[in-house]
């Protein structure tokens, strides 16, 4: 036993040290009983509780860190070295607490000794940090050149063990100091020391991390990692280093050290972040130590509110730096993206992937709003130009290019979730934090706009060079920034929605050009797409969103007025809509959506007349397009009102058609108003009425052709609503007027105002389909004015095109057959012929396929569809029927985008023929002829009926089902209400290839970043419950398989029975003949003879030997002499196991008793030196 007295365990000591020092090297027995004195003197010196009061027991503890010193001088990968390490951490760890809450309290003897054991313990094991890091890095580099030697290489596996060493018993030692709430890590003390020639704890806190991310840095580089000799002590570094980090970035994040101000705690804040921002990206490969050193330098570049402090600076650096960085990672995932095919992303390591990425990506933009907060309140705030150039190209990366590489990739629904979870919502929630702080951005937009539209009549007619919001490239992510702009209209001031809503472009007008500027990408991936997988089709599409971000606008307005000026933008972005805008479609049904769900009924009367009111007084200013729009709202407004309420509205349309003989305004009030929505008996009704008889009385007295076909148009959308009423409609009248003008208008192909010819014909032919639906004889006759002039130029334009199919389609439910409608058959025999050419655009050949499936599905006519369709199309019609574009099977996502977009883009729509045959060579198909069209059409219904009747299988992830619904209950409870954090971590809970633990890291530390509460438990009951329902889904699994293996035996038995069955049954009798040669063949080789003999009145099968089967040589005895051996070979074996077992057992006995005899010579020795 050591002696009692710390004088006598120091001399012993300070004599062992000084021997090991003068002879240069120490062996092992030497070592141990040096670190058992150690041991004894730390727990004589420290251990007692009233140890302060012991008399000389400072010059103990003077004494003690003078060893410690000793020790850790010289080479940090000594084996006395690594003694003085377990020493120096053992001493910190035995100080007794209270020293270390008064340690800079006052210069009373406790705070000397407490400041003293702290500095000298800490400071010799950074500098031995620093040291093997140095060498380290040296050692990484010369093997980076192929300069490293086998001396070296063993002299870097004992800095390695020194540097694990050191890095273990500084977070031991910082473990120690943090704990309870009044730790000394966790005080004001470490930012300063009283002592002289001590340092500040903080600074070795800063110098530790520095040292622990170097080391963190090494143990990744391949020199390290890849050679077998290290990388078990290297992965225990790594893992050291980055808990270190963890603890430091942890103690300096502490709301205890953010509060108050001084000039040692400023310049070492900002060491800290200024380190762990250049070394950011040298940890980015674990993610639970960068989402923990990134959290605290945000937090500390937002929160620590000295005035001197570098926050405003270094947090701009940081907001640029997150920038960057989310930017870098959202590249990799688009181009990961773009590189895999849909089976590809279903790989779990693939989408392992992916979600790293994107958790990065979420976690970085998650902490932006607060930078963006302490800038815009800083000075450097003034200025935003480089804020905005920052975050504009990281927005076009996340909101655009994501978001496209999404479609062209056809990921799994799994998949486009995860990017919508992790990165659209932090993503809006960032936009909507930068345009608040900065919504100059939005309104020079807006100016912007304004000042393109200066070139052209409006705004909205030139949407194809629409500019985009400065470093947007992306239409996609121009059209989210300002849906996300207009669903957080809330967050802005009054005075900013109103110039957001007041300006020349308002807001609203402004998203509706975004919408227009990409309307393909709205709908492509919807349910209607073939080409996209099934799992992506969502019930929420695209087109849904835009509308609730529109309606959703105008419920956060501040004031009524802002609100008058959203009505004016709503209005003026549907009346002067082009043509296929699909901005003021969303804007019309935002609008509706808005007055009859969240408004008073009152409100949707108010609406109508003030829209009436609006188209009315300047009829020049609604679009064609427009018109529709204004009818579509008015359509969706008119089941509102009250019908008495209504009739009031409409007294004023009856007192301005009464004195009205404008062309204009009477076809605009006939066509916007929605006539089919109201009963013949009402006011609505009746104003019609009087609507269609001022029009047809004034066909005969208008010359002009704009004012013929201002009377046509109204008249085709007035006719349908009196189709049905009592009275009668002098259709003969009409026609007549209409074929006259018809046929004129196609002589004025080359004449001055041949425009407005052409529109007089498209004006028609609208016409003529609502009239033939009354009688085919006039109809008859323009139909066959139609065959005889098709090759008119002014029936091959687009919409002329467009309207003539579908009134060729309107014969569909004639009887074709008979004689009298041969000249009808001819006539559409040539129409088709023509529309179906390869010159027509996509469009009209869609509606004219689509009028000849009309001829095609009518049992009167199906007789005859081949004879309506000329040999040259026939073939591409049925392309069309079986969905093959081109009759080439479209194999990528990317084709079918690029089928898609030319089909429904409105600008292909308005190009000329020639341009739009160019733009769509895939669609074309070859000549041919057509064969069984009526029977294909036939079994594609067939098929579309099974389908809808075949029951849909019950869903397989019931499981996952129930395990959100579990995370989201108890997620709730501390704080988590996102269905995106939810939908992640149920993701990673029910990924097969994981490990619980891996699990349990992987859920805790993305938890981290979005709550304060302990989530431990809550993700250790939810891995339970999943491992509980996926061992009773394999249980269950089994159990199938077993059943179905049952089945499928009980099967084979059965089959098996059958068939010896029918085999017994097919049993013959042997000829004498066959009986013979078969006798002869078993007696050639000596078979025993088969003989059937009755006994006790049974059959038995006794088998004779055959009478001349030649014998058997007697000295054939083989048989008998392999089993012998065999035998003689057991005997051996078991013989030989037996010698070996006692061997075994006077081996174990002669070591046993070595060792005993080794232990009591020890003891004997010990006692004699002692």
């Amino acid at each position: 036993m050591f002696p009692q007295s710390t004088d006598s365990l120091f001399a012993r000591a300070n004599t062992l040290l000084g021997a090991a020092k003068g002879a240069g090297s120490v062996d092992q027995q030497t070592l141990a009983e040096l670190q058992q004195l150690m041991n004894a003197l730390i727990e004589a010196t420290l251990g007692a509780d009233d140890w302060l009061i012991v008399p000389g027991n400072g010059r103990a503890v003077e004494s003690l860190l003078y060893l410690v010193d000793r020790m850790l001088e010289g080479r940090s990968s000594s084996p006395l070295c690594d003694c003085g390490v377990r020493s120096a951490v053992l001493v910190v760890q035995r100080m007794p607490a209270d020293v270390a809450q008064v340690c800079s309290q006052g210069g009373d003897e406790a705070s000397v000794l407490g400041l003293r054991i702290v500095d000298s313990c800490l400071s010799k094991l950074v500098d031995i940090c620093d040291e093997t890091e140095r060498k380290l890095s040296a050692f990484v580099a010369a093997a980076a050149d192929e300069h490293t030697s086998g001396a070296a290489e063993n002299d870097v596996t004992d800095v390695l063990h020194a540097a694990l060493a050191s890095i273990e018993g500084l977070g031991a030692c910082f473990e120690r100091m943090s704990l309870g709430h009044d730790g000394l890590l966790n005080s004001p003390a470490i930012w300063k020391s009283v002592l002289e020639g001590t340092s500040a704890l903080a600074l070795y806190l800063v110098r530790s991390f520095e040292c622990a991310c170097k080391l963190f840095t090494h143990c990744n580089q391949a020199a390290l990692k890849r050679r077998s000799r290290y990388a078990a002590v290297s992965n225990s570094l790594y893992k050291a280093s980055g808990k270190l980090m963890d603890q430091v970035s942890a103690v300096f994040s502490a709301e205890a050290h953010l509060a108050a101000d001084s000039g040692r705690k400023r310049s070492l804040l900002e060491r800290f972040c200024g380190y762990a921002l250049s070394a950011h990206k040298s940890i980015m490969n674990s993610p639970p130590q960068f989402k923990a050193v990134w959290k605290a330098l945000c937090v500390i570049v937002t929160s620590f509110s000295a005035a001197s402090f570098d926050g405003s600076g270094l947090c701009l650096k940081v907001y640029m730096q997150s920038c960057e960085t989310v930017r870098t990672l959202a590249t990799q995932a688009v181009s990961v993206l773009r590189r895999s095919s849909a089976s590809d992303l279903g790989d779990q390591k693939l989408q392992r992937r992916l979600k790293g990425i994107l958790a990065f990506v979420r976690f970085i933009v998650f902490q932006m709003s607060s930078l963006l907060a302490r800038i815009q309140n800083s000075a450097v705030g003034a200025n935003h130009a480089e804020v905005v150039s920052a975050a504009m190209p990281m927005l076009n990366t996340l909101l655009g290019e994501l978001t496209t590489a999404q479609l062209l990739a056809s990921m799994p629904k799994d998949v486009a979730a995860m990017i919508d979870h992790l990165v659209s919502t932090v993503s809006t929630k960032f936009t909507l934090s930068l345009f608040c702080a900065y919504p100059e951005l939005i309104f020079g937009y807006l100016d912007r706009l304004q000042q393109h539209a200066s070139g052209g009549d409006t705004v909205l007619n030139d949407q194809q060079h629409t500019p985009l919001l400065d470093r947007i490239q992306s239409p996609v992510a121009n059209r989210e920034i300002i849906r996300t702009v207009l669903l957080g209209i809330g967050s802005f001031t009054e005075q900013q929605q109103t110039q957001l809503f007041a300006r020349n472009v308002p807001l609203l007008v402004a998203f509706s050009m975004a919408i227009d500027c990409d309307p393909a990408s709205v709908f492509s991936v919807t349910k209607g797409c073939s080409w996209v997988h099934s799992e992506q089709q969502s019930a929420t599409i695209e087109y849904e969103l835009l509308v609730c971000a529109a309606a959703l606008s105008a419920t956060k307005l501040a004031t009524p007025a802002i609100f008058e000026h959203w009505e004016t933008a709503a209005l003026r972005a549907i009346l002067q809509a082009p043509s296929g805008s699909l901005g003021a479609m969303v804007i019309t049904d935002a609008w509706g959506l808005l007055v009859t769900k969240a408004l008073l009924p009152a409100a949707a009367v108010s609406t109508v007349v003030g829209i009436l009111d609006v188209v009315t007084s300047n009829p020049q200013f609604v679009s064609e397009a427009g018109r529709y729009h204004v009818r579509q709202l008015l359509g969706r407004l008119f089941p509102a009102c009250q019908e008495d309420e209504l009739s009031l509205c409409i007294s004023s349309i009856h007192d301005h058609v009464n004195g009205q003989s404008d062309t204009a305004t009477l076809e605009l009030l006939c066509v916007v108003i929605p006539w089919n929505l109201s009963t013949p008996e009402s006011a609505v009704l009746q104003t019609g009425r009087a609507l269609l008889n001022a029009s047809i009385s004034l066909l005969g007295s208008r010359d002009t052709i704009v004012d013929q076909t201002a009377l046509f148009s109204g008249l085709a959308a007035l006719l349908p609503s009196y189709q049905l009423d009592s009275r009668p409609i002098p259709s003969d009248e009409i026609w007549r007027y209409a074929y006259v003008i018809f046929e004129k208008a196609l002589e004025q192909v080359d004449s001055a105002d041949a425009g407005e010819w052409q529109r007089g014909i498209e004006a028609i032919l609208q016409l003529a389909f609502v009239l033939s639906e009354g009688g085919y004889n006039r109809a008859l006759e323009l139909l066959e004015l139609c065959g005889r002039n098709i090759s008119n130029t002014m029936l091959q334009q687009d919409r002329s095109a467009f309207l003539l199919a579908q009134f060729a389609g309107s014969f569909a439910g004639f009887d074709l057959v008979s004689p009298s409608m041969e000249s009808a058959v001819t006539a559409l025999s040539r129409i088709f012929g023509c529309l179906l050419g390869e010159s027509m655009p996509w469009i009209v050949r869609h509606q004219a396929c689509l009028q000849v499936i009309r001829f095609a599905t009518e049992s009167v006519n199906q007789s005859i569809v081949e004879i309506l369709i000329p040999d040259s199309v026939q073939e591409q019609l049925v392309k069309f029927i079986q969905r093959v574009p081109g009759g080439d099977a479209v194999d990528g996502a990317e084709q079918c985008e690029s089928v898609y977009r030319q089909a429904f883009s409105r600008h292909s729509w308005q190009l000329p023929s020639a341009e739009v045959q160019a733009d769509a060579q895939h669609i074309n198909g070859d000549s041919g002829n057509l064969k069984q069209l009526v029977g294909t059409i036939s079994l594609l219904q067939q098929q579309l009926e099974t389908a809808l009747r075949h029951p849909m299988p019950a869903g397989a992830h019931a499981a996952a089902t129930r395990m959100a619904e579990y995370l989201t209950a108890e997620l709730a409870k501390v704080g988590v209400d996102d269905e995106a954090i939810v939908e992640y971590c149920a993701g990673l809970l029910g990924d097969a290839s994981m490990a619980a633990e891996e699990k349990h890291e992987a859920i805790v530390g993305y938890l981290e970043a979005v709550t304060e509460a302990e989530t431990g438990e809550i993700v250790h009951n939810a891995i339970a419950r999943m491992a509980e329902e996926q061992a009773q889904h394999r249980a269950e699994d089994e159990q199938r398989a077993k059943d179905e293996l049952d089945r499928a035996q009980e099967r084979e038995r059965a089959e098996f029975r059958r068939d010896m069955e029918a085999a017994t049954r097919e049993e013959r009798q042997l000829t004498a003949e066959e009986r013979k040669q078969r006798e002869a063949f078993l007696k050639k080789y000596g078979y025993n003879a088969l003989e059937v003999v009755e006994k006790n009145g049974e059959a038995e099968i006794v088998y004779r030997e055959a009478k001349d089967t030649p014998a058997k040589s007697e000295g054939n005895d083989n048989a008998k002499v392999v089993a012998d051996r065999q035998r003689t070979f057991r005997e051996n074996a078991k013989a030989a196991h037996q010698k070996k077992v006692e061997r075994d057992k006077e081996m174990l006995e002669k070591e046993r008793l070595k060792k005993d005899k080794e232990k009591r010579r020890t003891m004997k020795n010990e006692k004699r030196r002692m």
